[in-house]
């Protein structure tokens, strides 16, 4: 043989050696070796609000004379550091946030949702840029964040007796 067949004849056999090479690592079976490579673990965390609950916003018997002021709580459980707004509407009976009306059977009696003690800071959607909406930061998924809502009854002493009711919509955004 010459050094040309010699070579010629390692050749193929090379090829084969290389194909071998690229085929995926296999464990073996033996126990005498190992394999090892990396696997990528990853997530991602999302904003997520698991439930929210809402208080009713309850006056009592009222002296249309005199007004009244009552609160309720909103609590929401969201992500840890997930930023929260919570908007209330107009309610089913108001034109908008700044004339919020309870009715019954004998007319409407106004009433007013606020954001502050004071009562001096109106709750609302934002909508048309009436009322302020309310912020919060998510605690984790076990902590409740309440944020209370402060409600008043003006003096309206032309309101006749009976029993008045409204409904709000309270969104929470996240």
């Amino acid at each position: 043989m010459t050094n040309y067949s010699v070579r010629a004849a390692l050749l193929p056999s090379m090829s084969a050696l290389l194909a071998l090479a690229a085929l995926p690592a296999q464990a073996t079976t033996s126990g005498t070796g190992s394999v090892q490579t990396q696997m990528q673990v990853s997530a991602t965390a999302v904003h997520f609000c698991k439930s929210a609950s809402v208080g009713s916003m309850l006056f009592g018997d009222l002296q249309p004379d005199l007004g009244k002021d009552a609160s309720a709580d909103i609590s929401v459980r969201c992500t840890r550091t997930s930023p929260v707004e919570i908007l209330l509407s107009k309610g089913v009976n108001g034109t908008a946030v700044t004339a919020r009306k309870m009715s019954s059977n004998a007319g409407t009696l106004d009433y007013a949702l606020y954001s502050n003690s004071a009562r001096t800071s109106l709750w609302g959607d934002a909508v048309g840029g009436t009322g302020n909406t309310v912020t919060a930061v998510g605690a984790g998924l076990a902590t409740d964040v309440v944020r209370t809502v402060y409600g008043r009854v003006p003096v309206q002493r032309s309101a006749a007796p009976g029993a008045y009711s409204d409904t709000v919509l309270v969104t929470i955004k996240y």
